[in-house]
């Protein structure tokens, strides 16, 4: 199974297209919150060497690993020059993550920025309407989605928790093949295990 998930290459390159710019979106609104905020230090964003441009790519160049690049002082964690992984999570209840990707991101020692609802909301998945412009759909996505920002949360999964993470799935049989991944194996981690990985914070 490829990454393409049974999709033909148009459909693969719009949703690519389309979940790249979301996570742009999330990215600059989480670096511009942060310069408000006391208790976090987010400093030199910058890319993290992976093709993130939303186009389609077919010649080798490396896509895998965490997009950006950054240093970070959140509680106790205080790292220069951290690769750091996005991961939007649309619906309410768990996240998800490929054993593939979370292999990866131990390898580089990366972190990752998950953003999430904490209660049941809107449809907030990404849009599927291969009939409306891309661009004016992520216009619009990105409108609903600040609607209800009051009930969205943001954590960081520093690398050793990451790191922790992977370990734990692996050593208790948490690995398991995901069907809404393309049949890929994952792990799902509900939401009343969250605080047991990272620290729940508000948009503010």
């Amino acid at each position: 199974m490829t990454r393409r998930d049974g999709r033909d290459i148009d459909r693969f390159k719009r949703d690519i297209y389309i979940g790249t710019k979301i996570e742009e979106f999330w990215f600059g609104k989480w670096m511009r919150m942060c310069r408000n905020l006391n208790y976090i230090n987010v400093s030199s964003p910058r890319s993290n060497g992976v093709d993130n441009t939303g186009g389609y790519i077919e010649d080798g160049r490396r896509t895998s690993g965490a997009d950006h690049m950054v240093d970070i002082e959140y509680h106790a964690l205080s790292v220069k020059n951290m690769p750091l992984e996005i991961k939007w999570a649309p619906t309410y209840g768990k996240l998800t993550l490929k054993a593939g990707d979370l292999k990866g991101y131990v390898r580089e020692k990366a972190g990752i920025l998950f953003i999430y609802p904490s209660e049941e909301t809107i449809t907030l998945r990404q849009p599927r309407d291969y009939h409306q412009d891309a661009d004016v759909l992520i216009q619009r996505h990105i409108e609903k989605i600040e609607s209800c920002i009051e009930v969205l949360r943001w954590s960081i999964m520093s690398p050793n928790q990451v790191k922790h993470f992977l370990t734990d799935a692996e050593e208790n049989g948490k690995i398991e093949t995901i069907k809404y991944m393309g049949f890929k194996p994952g792990v799902i981690l509900p939401a009343g295990e969250f605080k047991n990985w990272f620290v729940e914070e508000r948009w503010e």
